[in-house]
């Protein structure tokens, strides 16, 4: 089974895992406008962005929760939400839950969906540094160095590849 993570500029998490098939992602306003309307605009772009790196879409949607600051505001977040998901083919299962989330978000976004298309530019690390060791390009006497060479290799590749978002 092969796991494929793109990772997040927060420590500890990714933005969306792919596993046997399905892509799980998270998504949230990168920056917290003013706003549940603009926040869901925001966001709902965010996941867009995160299902073009990850090989999924709209269509692809099979379960959605979506957190909110103020539930309240559930009926205006569905204004853009509607806009965003398109046909009926595209809906999914969904919840909406009322919580406490960080300081100025208002909403957060976490989904799983169905692999639609690979991604073959965002290989996993496991495979990138597989294709490293076969291709002798990194030597050193200590097996430990070859190691870490090859996930330094692969983390620069990937950097460089998909870029980091700054804050």
């Amino acid at each position: 089974m092969t796991i494929t993570r793109f990772p997040y500029e927060g420590l500890g998490r990714c933005e969306a895992v792919v596993s046997d098939g399905l892509v799980y992602a998270v998504a949230t306003d990168p920056h917290c406008a003013d706003g549940i309307l603009a926040q869901t605009r925001n966001a709902l772009d965010e996941l867009s962005s995160i299902f073009e790196k990850a090989g999924s879409g709209r269509p692809g949607l099979l379960q959605v929760t979506v957190f909110l600051s103020d539930v309240k505001q559930k009926e205006e977040m569905d204004t853009i939400w509607i806009d965003w998901i398109g046909p009926k083919e595209n809906w999914p299962q969904r919840a909406c839950v009322d919580v406490d989330l960080y300081d100025g978000c208002l909403i957060e976004i976490v989904v799983t969906a169905k692999l639609l298309r690979s991604a073959p530019q965002y290989l996993s690390l496991n495979r990138r540094a597989e294709s490293v060791k076969s291709s002798s390009s990194i030597a050193f006497a200590s097996p430990a160095m070859n190691d870490m060479a090859i996930l330094l290799y692969g983390w620069f590749y990937e950097a460089n590849t998909i870029g980091f978002r700054s804050s």
